[in-house]
C-alpha cells in the first residue's frame, strides 16, 4: 500500500470556488467548482506597433512578441529530457528560444500551467536578425525573473500536444525584457484542462495517471450523456494512418502536490473528438462540435500498487459543466483545514 496520511482531512472540508457548475453525485459536500476560461497570460499585454515604438513591460523593459506563424516545437539533442518552443519577432528583429528541462528540474512530463520558475523555462534571445530561429544550449546568461503559462510539447507525454500560451521575464546584458510566446490561434480548439489544489498539510494526492491504453484517465469529458474520447488510442489506428494494434499498458498514477501542501496537473485536449469510422478499421479526428460539455475531473489520497504503478483508491471526482468553444477548464480544490 503507497501513498498518502490517512484520511487528514474529512472529504466534506474539499471546497472549490464556484463559478458555473452542477454538483456530480458523490462530490464533496459544501464544495463548488470555478471554471477559469479565457485566463491568457501571455496576451495580457497590448502588442506594439512600428507606430507607437517598442512595446514594452510593467518594468520598462522591451517585449518580443514571437509571431504565431514562426512558433516551431522540438526537443533538444542532449542527454536530459529538454523541450523548446522558438520563434522570431519580425517588428523587433529579434529571435527568442524557450527552454523547459524536464529532467533536471524533476518534473513530470506532459502539460506545465502556472508553475514554471527560474531555469523552467530558460531564455536564449538573439537580436538583429531575420532568422532562421531555433538556436538551443545546454544553459544561457539571461536570467528568468518570473514566468507565467501554459506549455505542452508532442511527444512528451502520451497524450501531449505541441502547445503554448506563455510569457517570461528575463534579465541580462545582452537582453532585457519579456518574451511572448502565444500559439493558441494555431490551436484554436485547444482546451486546458486540471486540477488546482491546495491544503494547509504537506503530503500527497494521487491522479490516475495512465490507463490501459497509457492515457491519463483523471479527467473524462461527456458531450451530453454521451462520452467522448479525447485522445488517438493505440487499439485501433487514425485513419489514413495506418498503424497496429498495441497490448495493454499498465495502470500508472501519479502525485499531483509531490509531498507539498499544493500542486496541479494539466493536460492540453486538442479540441477534438475520435469517432469510429463506419468501416470499422479506424477513427476519424473530428472539431468538438459547440455546446454544452461537462468534465469530470478526480483525485484520491491513496492507491494501490508501488512506484508508480497502480490504481488510485476510493477517488474523489467533480463534475464541472463548460461549453465549447472554451480555452481553460480547471478545477480549484482547496483542501485545508
Amino acid at each position: 500500500m503507497a501513498a498518502a496520511p490517512e484520511m487528514r482531512h474529512l472529504l466534506t472540508m474539499v471546497s472549490i470556488a464556484l463559478v458555473a457548475c452542477a454538483p456530480s453525485p458523490g462530490a464533496p459536500d459544501g464544495g463548488s467548482d470555478r471554471i477559469d476560461a479565457g485566463e491568457r497570460d501571455a496576451g495580457s499585454a497590448d502588442a506594439g506597433s512600428a507606430d507607437a515604438g517598442p512595446e514594452t513591460d510593467t518594468d520598462g523593459g522591451l517585449v518580443l512578441r514571437l509571431a504565431p506563424e514562426s512558433l516551431q516545437f522540438f526537443g533538444l539533442p542532449i542527454n536530459s529530457t529538454r523541450f523548446a518552443v522558438s520563434g522570431h519577432d519580425p517588428l523587433r528583429r529579434a529571435c527568442a528560444t524557450l527552454i523547459w528541462d524536464y529532467s533536471n528540474n524533476g518534473m513530470d512530463p506532459g502539460a506545465h500551467c502556472g508553475d514554471f520558475f527560474p531555469g523552467f523555462p530558460y531564455v536564449l534571445v538573439d537580436a538583429d536578425t531575420d532568422g532562421p530561429c531555433g538556436r538551443w544550449d545546454y544553459g544561457t546568461d539571461l536570467v528568468t525573473e518570473a514566468a507565467s503559462g501554459c506549455v505542452d510539447f508532442a511527444g512528451s507525454s502520451a497524450a501531449s500536444v505541441d502547445f503554448v500560451e506563455a510569457s517570461v521575464r528575463v534579465r541580462g546584458t545582452a537582453f532585457t525584457g519579456t518574451v511572448v510566446a502565444d500559439g493558441r490561434e494555431r490551436a484554436p480548439g485547444a482546451v486546458v484542462l486540471g486540477i488546482e489544489y491546495a491544503s494547509d498539510v504537506p503530503g500527497d494526492v494521487w491522479v490516475q495517471s495512465g490507463d490501459e491504453f497509457g492515457l491519463p484517465a483523471w479527467v473524462t469529458v461527456r458531450h451530453g450523456a454521451d462520452p467522448i474520447l479525447l485522445f488517438d488510442r493505440c487499439d485501433v489506428p487514425v485513419c489514413g494512418s495506418g498503424g497496429g494494434v498495441c497490448g495493454a499498458a499498465l495502470p500508472r498514477v501519479r502525485s499531483v502536490t509531490h509531498g507539498r501542501a499544493s500542486g496541479g496537473v494539466f493536460l492540453v485536449w486538442d479540441g477534438r473528438v475520435r469517432r469510429e469510422d463506419p468501416s470499422g478499421n479506424c477513427r476519424r479526428r473530428e472539431a468538438a462540435p459547440a455546446g454544452a460539455y461537462t468534465a469530470r475531473f478526480c483525485f484520491g489520497y491513496r492507491f494501490t500498487g508501488t512506484e508508480g504503478v497502480g490504481t488510485v483508491e476510493n477517488p474523489v471526482c467533480r463534475d464541472v459543466e463548460f461549453t465549447l468553444p472554451a480555452e481553460r477548464v480547471v478545477w480549484h480544490v482547496d483542501d485545508g483545514g
